[in-house]
């Protein structure tokens, strides 16, 4: 039960990295591993941790740097509906915390 290793509350915002396609889905990260002009991120906001069955996130359409406003994030709206997901990329983290 990977969601409850991760330890999740609902509106925390996290960022998805979209520059480690070639690397392990297990490899766990450090912050320095993120920083860098030419790093992109997509975004997402935990709805709700659903015990066994996942976490329930949404991701939004913002794609830039570690550090963008937690107001533009949310402002740029949803890229699809909310989407139930393991909690693996938060658990290693892999999907660094921005905000709540």
């Amino acid at each position: 039960m990977v969601n409850k290793l991760a330890n999740v509350s609902g509106g925390e915002i996290f960022a998805i990295p979209l520059f480690l396609t070639d690397r392990s889905d297990l490899e766990r990260f450090k912050k320095s591993d993120f920083s860098g002009e030419n790093k992109k991120f997509a975004y997402c906001r935990i709805i709700k941790d659903l015990g066994g069955g996942g976490i329930l996130i949404e991701v939004f359409t913002l794609i830039d740097g570690l550090s963008p406003e937690i107001e533009d994030i949310i402002q740029s709206g949803r890229l699809f509906p909310p989407i139930a997901i393991n909690g693996l990329g938060i658990y290693k983290k892999r999907w660094p915390k921005v905000g709540q």
